[in-house]
């Protein structure tokens, strides 16, 4: 018996950083004609499988030409596309024919060049994919109407840019199985009347300009990322208090807001498992507060990031110890254990000459600690990492 094992490859990336300038196609492509045959074979080895496409092309540079046209040999193969092209590469890409009968998901990226059109495409043939249920749209060049007039049964959907209250509004009533939901809102603050219908979404993530949170009752929300000011968040309690619902992820961007505004909005959602906070004022008693069994005592996986410099890393290892606690923990009600902790530092400096800031040298010791204990830990600042995960990464000393 040899022989190599049978191996269906059903994901291929391509990234293009060829100039987007005046030469023939045939020029552009020859640097590519290994990388296309080569995507040929994965293709030939995915066996007639669903494949997930993702091509991706740098600021003002172009697709070759034949990786195009390898792509659109299994366009009826595609189950997950992702593109990040510019617009001069889009009517290509409209040009390869459907009716796209796997495709499921789709992101784009829409980049414009110097003096090109601004004619926005329409994607007809891909919106219009019989079982596509994911779109995400990161540039405004793709029009709204188009998504709501072609596609059918979307249950995700992430739009750039603020729209107004009469798009979400047409967003909600054309697609009820709408489960996930990103975009922004712009509207007129003397018109703040609740939406009328309003699909049961799972997961809701709203863009730090506006706020709508007071207008939506949601009560199978389960994931939200939401940016709080001391205003928001008494919105945000009159919201989880109004909609009842069960929030087990929760994203939080702060600003200018003390411990104890913050205390309640955590207090307010005892069942969260994830907590991804990204503070941009220091609370100082936050790891203390979290040390509370009471405060989120569902909670296994915690990220946080922080601004600011002379961080003191104490406090945080004293916070994991009590969150990774045995489970024969002898209080009547131990916490569950937290299971993942990922930390990034916006500061410059490791620590400062402050004589209660940990000493440098000990940091890694005690992370690697946390780690022999089952403990997925990670730490990020501007200088260094851990654990490392490339050569040129630097430890912690």
């Amino acid at each position: 018996m040899g022989g190599y094992p049978d191996i269906r490859i059903r994901s291929v990336s391509f990234y293009s950083d060829e100039d987007d300038s005046d030469d023939a196609e045939s020029e552009r492509d020859s640097p590519y004609d290994g990388a296309c045959a080569l995507v040929r074979t994965w293709f030939h080895r995915a066996k007639g499988s669903p494949l997930s496409i993702t091509l991706r092309c740098a600021p003002n540079r172009a697709m070759p030409p034949k990786i195009f046209s390898a792509i659109a040999e299994v366009s009826l193969q595609w189950s997950r596309l992702e593109l990040t092209l510019p617009l001069s590469d889009i009517p290509t890409l409209e040009r390869i024919s459907g009716p796209f009968p796997e495709l499921q998901s789709l992101a784009i990226d829409i980049s414009t060049a110097r003096g090109s059109s601004q004619v926005k495409p329409s994607l007809t043939g891909l919106l219009a994919a019989p079982r596509l249920r994911t779109v995400r749209v990161f540039s405004s060049l793709l029009h709204l109407k188009k998504v709501l007039a072609r596609s059918a049964q979307l249950t995700t959907l992430e739009l750039k840019g603020q729209l107004s209250k009469a798009a979400w509004t047409a967003i909600f009533t054309r697609f009820p199985t709408l489960r996930h939901f990103t975009a922004g809102l712009s509207f007129d603050e003397s018109d703040r009347t609740a939406f009328e219908s309003v699909p049961p979404l799972k997961s809701l993530s709203i863009d730090p300009s506006e706020d709508p949170l007071d207008m939506l009752t949601l009560p199978y929300l389960r994931h939200l990322k939401y940016y709080i000011d001391t205003t928001r968040s008494c919105r945000l309690l009159a919201f989880l208090s109004r909609s009842n619902c069960l929030l087990t992820h929760l994203t939080l961007r702060t600003s200018s807001v003390d411990d104890d505004t913050l205390l309640k909005c955590l207090g307010a959602v005892p069942h969260l498992i994830t907590l991804d906070l990204r503070r941009y004022s220091r609370n100082r008693g936050l790891y203390e507060h979290l040390q509370a069994p009471a405060l989120l005592p569902r909670l296994q996986h915690l990220a946080i990031t922080e601004s600011g410099r002379d961080y003191k890393y104490e406090p945080v290892f004293t916070m994991l110890r009590v969150r990774r606690a045995s489970q024969h923990d002898p209080r009547p009600e131990p916490i569950v254990r937290l299971r993942t902790f990922d930390l990034t530092l916006d500061v410059k400096d490791l620590d400062s000459d402050d004589d209660e800031a940990a000493p440098v040298g000990s940091i890694a010791l005690q992370l690697q600690r946390f780690a022999a204990d089952g403990l997925r830990v990670r730490v990020h600042t501007q200088t260094h990492k851990w654990p490392v995960a490339r050569h040129d990464e630097k430890d912690f000393p």
